[in-house]
């Protein structure tokens, strides 16, 4: 006689209930009330974590520009933030605006991000660069972004001198290649020259750049 409840074999699985459409739309457009709320919490915490990475991870990443907030959802209540806002800093990939090299905005996040308590938490948080640069000239936005990376305080400038020369024909031209190699060298030497002596070095590759745009001369 078969066995009333048989066991599952050991390459069975069980699949999970799917996240209700409802609270997925609640929490998507920052509707979220008193019911909603109430509904969601009485769901399992994995099922909970599945609708957090429904709602905010973003598969191309999170485009931080001027007057950019955070998800609604992370305002919904204390224990709602305090259980997504880890999975959203944690697994996205984030891209930065930094017009005319203005690099306030990353430095703002990572400020941001600093006041914030992960408990347990040993992953960084992925930064993809300031992908949305205009080349729009200003001296002291740029040296107060090459500043910044050499002190650590924001993550990221423009890629290496070698990543520049991949990217097509567009990106070949003395500009580029200048700045690259600047934020390059702010990179590697972080932790063996002052600031001081780097900025001398900076201020002597500044004439190139005036060659290419006269406003490199502003200051």
């Amino acid at each position: 006689m078969a066995d009333a409840n048989p066991r599952a074999s050991s390459n069975a699985t069980v699949a999970m209930p799917s996240p209700p459409t409802e609270v997925i739309e609640a929490l998507l457009y920052d509707d979220l009330d008193a019911s909603t709320q109430c509904h969601f919490k009485k769901l399992s915490g994995e099922l909970r974590n599945r609708i957090y990475r429904e709602v905010l991870v973003e598969p191309h990443g999170v485009h931080v520009f001027p007057g950019y907030r955070d998800p609604g959802l992370l305002s919904t209540c204390y224990e709602i933030r305090s259980e997504a806002q880890s999975i959203f800093y944690y697994e996205n990939l984030f891209f930065f605006d930094a017009q005319a090299f203005n690099s306030d905005l990353q430095f703002k996040f990572l400020h941001h991000l600093r006041g914030l308590r992960f408990p347990n938490e040993k992953r960084s948080v992925q930064i993809g660069g300031s992908s949305y640069v205009d080349f729009e000239p200003s001296w002291p936005n740029l040296l107060l972004w090459l500043k910044r990376v050499h002190a650590g305080d924001v993550a990221c400038g423009l890629s290496d001198p070698s990543v520049v020369a991949q990217l097509g024909p567009r990106y070949q031209n003395l500009k580029e290649h200048v700045i690259s190699g600047m934020f390059a060298t702010a990179r590697r030497l972080r932790k063996k020259v002052s600031w001081g002596v780097l900025e001398s070095i900076f201020l002597a590759q500044r004439p190139s750049l005036i060659v290419t745009d006269e406003r490199w001369a502003q200051d």
